[in-house]
């Protein structure tokens, strides 16, 4: 049993992974047939999605500017670098705090205009959480759900066209035409280690969808799935996403995350997403007037 016990160590110490999380251990034998090798099934951890959807989506609004995630007390607060000449909104992340603490915290933090965005898991009462920012004059925007997929059971998925990453930079300026600005950098697209990868479908003539996934550690972050409307119901959806999860196994990442909205909520499960949480997004109901 000492080698298991060392194993969940070794494991713990590499990944993060809490033993609890921990769904299955199996044995593989080397081919000299004595060396055991352990290995472990991690279930998605809504905590580990917290981290990588705040270090993923600061990573995908930098490409403009520079967007920055600080980590104050128990908050997670994302804005502009220095130096932006229209600073976009400040966001900030809570999980696992109540919201009048939430408040407190900002109320001494972040004196600029804000979001928050109150992550929590199915344990948690949404009702209860959003009861809490209403009584301190802070108003409901929407709710989004929370997803996570353990790279197992990956279900290919063709399309015609098919999927494919894009490396040509005439590729990449024809999606950022069509998203209306850029969604890669130029340093990504040939890199042997990119800090993104973005795939499309498209032809000679149409773009008809795009999605990256962005490797934050040992799991990758889901952004910017779209397919344009006068083309779904063709499958690029899930076509899409299934050449996205099957590469991010191939790079021996163990974990897929992605923020879905109501519609998008319906697609993961087929593709084997499990939906761990959800985030409830607010604002003060009053924005504050700018002094001269």
């Amino acid at each position: 049993m000492r080698h298991e016990r060392n194993g969940f160590a070794e494991l713990e110490h590499r990944s993060g992974v809490e033993p609890d999380e921990v769904l299955a251990l199996f044995y593989g034998k080397q081919a000299d047939g004595v060396r055991a090798t352990l290995v472990a099934v991690a279930k998605p951890s809504l905590t580990r999605a917290v981290e990588v959807f705040v270090h993923g989506f600061c990573f995908g609004r930098s490409i403009k500017h520079p967007y920055e995630a600080q980590k104050i007390a128990e908050l997670w607060v994302l804005r502009d670098a220095p130096g932006a000449k229209n600073p976009r909104k400040t966001e900030v992340i809570a999980h696992g705090i109540v919201p009048w603490r939430v408040l407190t915290k900002i109320s001494e933090l972040v004196p600029e205009w804000h979001f928050v965005c109150h992550m929590y898991g199915p344990e948690e009462s949404g009702e209860q959480i959003r009861a809490g920012y209403k009584a301190a004059g802070y108003r409901a925007i929407a709710t989004e759900w929370t997803f996570g997929h353990d790279l197992e059971g990956i279900p290919e998925v063709a399309s015609d066209p098919p999927v494919r990453r894009v490396l040509d930079p005439a590729d990449a300026g024809r999606i950022a035409k069509a998203a209306g600005g850029r969604q890669i950098r130029d340093e990504d697209l040939l890199a042997e280690q990119p800090k993104q990868r973005l795939y499309t479908v498209m032809d000679s003539c149409t773009t008809f969808g795009w999605v990256s996934s962005i490797p934050i550690g040992d799991a990758a972050w889901v952004a910017n799935l779209f397919v344009d409307k006068r083309h779904r119901g063709r499958g690029f959806g899930r076509a899409l996403m299934s050449k996205l999860l099957l590469d991010d196994r191939q790079n021996e990442l163990a974990a897929s995350y992605l923020m879905a909205s109501s519609a998008g909520r319906r697609l993961y499960p087929h593709l084997g997403y499990e939906q761990i949480g959800a985030m409830q997004i607010f604002c003060p109901a009053k924005r504050p007037e700018k002094t001269l």
